[in-house]
C-alpha cells in the first residue's frame, strides 16, 4: 500500500483559514471608449480599463472582481477586502493597496496581511499592525526582520 503523498509547500500555510490574493491588470482600449473608461493620458492610452481580482487560494475560488477605468489607483480598491474576511485568514496585495485604515479592519477580524511597507512607514505602527493575540507569528522575529530591513532599532 502507498503512503499518500504529503506536500510540504502547504505546512507553511497551514495557520492560515483562508489565503486571499489581490490583484489588478490594466489593458488599453479603443479611445472611443474614453468617456467610459479613462486612461492615464500623456503618452499612456487615452483609453484603459482596469480589473481588479481577489482570488482565494486555498479552495481556488474568485472570490471577487470589479472593472473601472484605468486612471483608478489600486488603493481605491483597498476597501473591497474586509468585507470577505474572517479570523485567521491571511491577505497578500502589493504596495498600490496599503492604507492603513483598511489595515485596521484587517486587524479587527483578527487576519493576517502581508504586504511591501511605504519605505516612510513609522516603525511603531509596524509593529501595531503585527501584534494581535493568538498570532501564529512571533512578534519579535517580526521586529528583527523589519529592523534588518529598514534599520530601525530592535525593540
Amino acid at each position: 500500500m502507498t503512503a499518500p503523498m504529503h506536500d510540504s509547500r502547504a505546512e507553511p500555510l497551514s495557520p492560515f483559514k483562508r489565503i486571499f490574493l489581490e490583484d489588478s491588470t490594466q489593458c488599453s482600449l479603443n479611445e472611443k471608449l474614453a468617456d467610459e473608461f479613462r486612461g492615464s493620458g500623456g503618452s499612456a492610452s487615452r483609453s484603459s480599463v482596469k480589473i481588479n481580482l481577489i482570488y482565494e487560494f486555498k479552495n481556488h475560488t474568485i472570490q471577487d472582481i470589479s472593472i473601472s477605468s484605468g486612471n483608478v489607483p489600486d488603493q481605491s480598491s483597498a476597501e473591497a477586502i474586509p468585507e470577505h474576511i474572517r479570523a485567521d485568514d491571511l491577505i497578500l496585495r502589493d504596495l498600490g493597496y496599503f492604507a492603513t485604515d483598511v489595515l485596521g479592519r484587517i486587524r479587527d477580524r483578527e487576519a493576517f496581511y502581508l504586504s511591501r511597507l511605504p519605505i516612510k512607514m513609522p516603525f511603531l505602527l509596524i509593529c501595531r499592525i503585527c501584534s494581535m493575540k493568538n498570532s501564529p507569528f512571533s512578534l519579535k522575529r517580526i521586529r528583527m526582520y523589519i529592523s534588518v530591513k529598514i534599520k530601525c532599532p530592535a525593540a
